[in-house]
This record gives C-alpha cells, structure tokens and sequence, in this order.
C-alpha cells in the first residue's frame, strides 16, 4: 500500500508527469501498429516437420564439429604443456616427469581421436 502511495506522489511532479505521459503515448502506439494475426493464413512459408528436422540436424552438425575443435584445441594445449613440463624438469633436474608424460600420452590420444573423428566425418559421411 506504501508503494502505491509513493507512485501517486512520485507521479504529482511535472517531470514525472511528462515521462508518465511520453511512455504512455509510446506503449499506445507500438500496441497500434502490432500487425494482424490471421489464423487462417499459413504463418510458416510453407516449411513443414522435414524443413524444421533439416535445420536441428544442421545444428547438431555444427554442435558435433565445434566440439571436436575444442577437444583437439585441449589435447594440443594438454601436449604442449607436458612438453614444457618435461623441459623444466629436465632443466632443473629435481622432479621426475611421469605426470608430463602421462600428459603427453592423454593430450596425444585425445589429439588423435579427434583428428580420426575429423577425418572421418568430412570423408564418410558426406
């Protein structure tokens, strides 16, 4: 109720008043240039279920290959780091390197299992 009674008093100054008016004005006429809607009419342009399949499996396609990108993109950051590990280690000689290598063995795997999927997208299937 205390809301209510600040609006009314918010809304007694002139600039409030004006502002209250303008967005009035502005709502009734995006209201009255709202298009028609026929229900009758076909709203679609003639696209059907098959068109709207189309366009979701064109859209998984996408979702599968840029998600490939990134797994490969994490592999080579996965390989390069270990590498850099191994560098340092062998620089400095006071850590052994079995997490590096690891690294290296799952950043090359996963490296290779994208670029197989890569290629076998882009040659099989289309």
């Amino acid at each position: 109720m205390q809301t209510l009674r600040k609006l009314g008093q918010t809304l007694k100054s002139a600039p409030a008043q004006i502002l209250f008016t303008v967005t009035m004005l502005h709502a009734g006429l995006a209201q009255a240039a709202l298009p028609k809607i026929d229900l009758t009419q076909d709203a679609a342009g003639g696209k059907d279920l098959n068109d709207t399949a189309a366009n979701a499996g064109g859209l998984v396609d996408s979702g599968i290959s840029l998600s490939i990108l990134i797994a490969g993109l994490i592999g080579v950051i996965l390989t390069i780091v270990s590498l850099y590990t191994i560098w340092k280690a062998g620089k400095d000689e006071r850590e052994k390197p079995t997490s590096a290598i690891i690294g290296i063995v799952v950043g090359g795997a996963l490296l290779a299992i994208t670029t197989i999927m890569w290629l076998s997208r882009n040659s099989l299937f289309k």
